[in-house]
């Protein structure tokens, strides 16, 4: 069996060019088609959040790398990566918001608010709504953060 897999591996046909996967070594071939950087994400994430269920965490993350994401669902799945009580969550939501931050430093209240729909889904827009009328803030007001 052995001798067989072997004469297969070797008889499969040349890579035809000098950028092919083929003739790439380990390193360069992860780095080239972006797996090191997915994979360094991915073990940050999962050792900062420390996840109830880390396969499914793993597969969840390159589940959302395959299908893609707004900067919406990004900032919701930082949000909801660790609990309020983790060490983690305050850096989530710094990410959260950096994944909203389209304009460097500035994110309107509107996006936040849409944000925070996703995050308490249960609540009725109003609530939302009251929340920036008790911060004084309209929705097309610019919303900064500073740690």
């Amino acid at each position: 069996l052995m001798a067989s897999t072997t004469r297969r591996a070797s008889s499969a046909a040349p890579c035809p060019s000098e950028l092919d996967p083929c003739k790439m070594d380990g390193e360069e071939y992860l780095d080239r088609y972006g797996v090191t950087a997915y994979m360094k994400d991915m073990v940050t994430l999962l050792l900062e959040n420390r996840p109830d269920k880390p396969v499914e965490f793993i597969a969840e993350y390159f589940r959302t790398v395959i299908q893609g994401s707004s900067p919406l669902l990004r900032a919701y799945r930082y949000v909801r990566l660790a609990r309020p009580d983790q060490d983690a969550f305050t850096d989530n939501l710094v990410a959260a918001y950096g994944a909203l931050d389209a304009h460097k430093g500035v994110v309107p209240a509107a996006e936040l608010q849409r944000l925070l729909r996703l995050i308490c889904s249960e609540c009725p827009v109003q609530i939302s709504r009251s929340l920036l009328e008790l911060l004084e803030i309209n929705e097309t007001d610019p919303i900064t953060f500073r740690e």
